[in-house]
């Protein structure tokens, strides 16, 4: 606070006050954004300067392959973020000129691509290495922060975002933008969703403002369980990279383990949610089953001991020796 943020604030301060008493509006106003600016980008140094030192323990291959993991981390999520909001906007090609309706989307795109992008992170940052319980604990803690953040978006922004989008996309096939769009399964909020499940469990039929508001009650009960289990999904697969990572070597097995990763997530999530709907699996089974299929297979990675020799320059460690 004394070295950095009070000399920060007293400029930024003082810069403001002399443009005020000048009269000059538009320096006082770029003034005060370009301060804000250098404010948090000196936050986020200080931060990044922090976690430098608590990695200054590590070893040199551990801090290689964390790096790695974040840049491909990084990269994979706004490639697969991009991709994933190609879809929509194709189907309504006014929505690409709309700079509101690609940001509508931005949110449901991230709780898939976080997930996919950490995991092929994980996969292509730390393949073939002996990786040290240090890497492990912080990637894990990485996931489980990115799993926290989904959770966010998947309880509130991402019902309040989709809606936004469906009332863009109603006003403009309508023409009439000042019409409310009812909500869908995907527009409520957890609280929403929970509190309608709640009201079909006492009384079969919910009632608003004198409507009958018709929803599956096992969609309700899907969608509520499934964004739990969604925003958990960072951390599984996580989990499960990290115990694939010394049994693959070659890029070209990496991509085709983390290729098939996905498929098979994708198509154990989409099994649930059609078992639930035909009223085979109860709504929760449904929902978690991807993430405890993954759970299981990563455990049994892990029982298993690993007979591939480490590639050159990396030592495998001497049983009892930390």
């Amino acid at each position: 606070m004394e070295r950095v943020i009070d000399p920060l604030l007293a400029d930024l301060h003082t810069e403001y006050e002399e443009a005020n008493r000048r009269g000059y509006v538009w320096k006082r106003r770029w003034t005060l954004l370009t301060g804000h600016l250098i404010f948090l980008k000196t936050v986020a140094l200080s931060e990044v300067e922090g976690a430098m030192t608590l990695l200054s323990d590590y070893s040199a291959d551990d801090i290689t392959g964390l790096k790695r993991t974040r840049t491909v981390s990084i990269v994979a999520i706004a490639l697969t973020t991009v991709v994933l909001e190609m879809p929509p906007l194709l189907n309504f090609p006014f929505a690409i000129s709309n700079p509101n309706t690609i940001l509508y989307l931005l949110p449901q795109a991230l709780v898939l691509a976080v997930p996919m992008g950490f995991t092929v992170g994980v996969f292509y940052g730390l393949r073939g290495r002996i990786v040290s319980l240090r890497s492990r604990v912080a990637v894990l803690a990485g996931a489980t922060i990115l799993s926290f953040v989904s959770l966010a978006m998947l309880a509130w922004i991402v019902p309040s975002a989709n809606q936004q989008f469906r009332q863009v996309v109603f006003g403009h096939v309508s023409g009439n933008d000042g019409a409310i769009v009812m909500k869908g399964v995907n527009e409520l909020t957890l609280s929403e969703l929970s509190e309608r499940i709640g009201a079909y469990q006492r009384g079969g039929v919910v009632h608003r403002n004198g409507q009958v508001l018709d929803s599956d009650p096992r969609e309700l009960s899907y969608s509520y369980h499934q964004r739990w289990a969604l925003s958990c999904a960072t951390v599984i697969l996580a989990m499960f990279a990290l115990a694939m990572t010394q049994r693959l070597v070659a890029g070209w097995v990496v991509g085709l383990g983390t290729l098939s990763t996905f498929v098979i997530y994708y198509v154990l999530l989409w099994s649930g949610r059609a078992g639930v709907l035909q009223h085979s699996l109860p709504a929760f089974v449904g929902a978690w089953m991807p993430n405890a299929l993954f759970a299981l297979v990563c455990i049994a990675v892990m029982a298993a001991p690993s007979r591939r020799i480490p590639p050159p320059g990396v030592s495998r460690p001497t049983p009892g020796v930390q």
